[in-house]
């Protein structure tokens, strides 16, 4: 599936000084799939059966040469493509595809409970691994210590099976997945806010190179983090403040849409954000799951997104697609539009 290989990283390498020019390159490679000469970062695709890390394209360090790598699969019996074993509700075509060794109709089924285990994963649904015996899950609002004792689409915060990105902005939580946001801090359900000294920046937050963006908490305004104008990739001087995009108010809709209590996974796959586990358990739908990489690919890739240096490449190489716009008219259109955040998470 085209969309289920986008890349989710967080937020750390293209620069805050010394600012390159960034580009899409002309051709394929096996070689460097991001080359730096001298004030230049070319983005090159790979060549069939080699894959390319992008991530650094979204992240806050020094520019290096990244390199196209080989890609390893498994070839079984009826012709599927599998990188590993497949864990419980996975698809599969024989028994030994599956760590359980137990496919039945196409899908991995898990130990019953009471059987032997060595982690939630290898369990049936709605079991967890106890002391190395499956047992049962624990229901919403049943008391808990760690999250795969929960139920699929919840979590354990404060002591307590609470549905996933359900908490309201400044309510308590000890697991951010419990937050509308999917972020806490100091056990407080938060968005961030992004400031330019006094000064409230509105999206896409543009900035000057060397200029600082503050970003602060919503509900308890406290500063949050202090850091440095984030390179655009088009040329020396602009940049934006998007480092915790992620983390903006425009993502609370986003993880109320895909709130879920059901998957065909177990374990900490039944408690996922990634978007491409949620969609292989049937979590959610297919149009969520695109809905959801589109948008956390865009928030992933903030400064090269918005700067639109690879609008004709980003697609076509798997970055993020850049025919969704970031910032929307959110109510009532984001199933039409789903720029209007994400971008995984990731």
């Amino acid at each position: 599936m085209f969309l289920c290989t986008f890349l989710l990283p967080l937020i750390r390498a293209i620069t805050t000084d010394n600012c390159k020019t960034i580009e899409c390159g002309t051709s394929i490679t096996s070689d460097n799939c991001i080359e730096v000469i001298e004030d230049t970062v070319s983005v090159y695709g790979c060549k069939a059966g080699y894959i390319c890390d992008y991530s650094i394209l979204g992240e806050v360090s020094a520019w290096q040469n990244v390199s196209c790598t080989q890609s390893y699969n498994l070839l079984n019996k009826c012709g599927v493509l599998y990188e590993e074993k497949q864990l419980t509700g996975m698809s599969c075509c024989e028994n030994t595809d599956c760590y359980s060794n137990d496919c039945i109709s196409n899908t991995c089924n898990g130990y019953k409970e009471g059987e032997q285990c060595d982690n939630s994963e290898q369990c049936d649904t709605d079991l967890w691994c106890n002391k190395n015996k499956c047992s049962n899950v624990k229901h919403l609002n049943e008391d808990c210590t760690i999250e795969v004792q929960c139920e699929a689409g919840s979590t354990c915060s404060s002591g307590k099976c609470v549905k996933m990105f359900s908490l309201s902005i400044g309510s308590k939580a000890t697991n951010a997945k419990a937050c509308i946001s999917n972020f806490i801090a100091n056990d407080i359900c938060e968005n961030i806010e992004v400031y330019s000294g006094s000064r409230k920046l509105e999206s896409p937050y543009a900035c000057i190179i060397g200029d600082d963006c503050t970003y602060k908490l919503s509900h308890s305004e406290d500063v949050y983090m202090t850091s440095k104008c984030v390179c655009s990739g088009f040329n020396a001087t602009s940049g934006y403040c998007g480092e915790y995009a992620k983390y903006l108010s425009d993502v609370n809709i986003m993880w109320s849409e895909v709130q879920y209590l059901t998957s065909k996974c177990s374990g900490n796959l039944a408690h996922s954000v990634d978007p491409q586990v949620l969609y292989s358990c049937e979590s959610i739908s297919y149009s969520q799951f695109m809905k959801l990489v589109r948008f956390y690919g865009q928030l992933a890739y903030f400064s090269v997104f918005n700067s639109d240096v690879l609008k004709y490449c980003g697609m076509e190489l798997q970055i993020f697609d850049p025919s969704y716009e970031f910032k929307v008219t959110v109510a009532g259109s984001w199933f039409m539009s789903f720029g209007a955040v994400l971008a995984l998470w990731i």
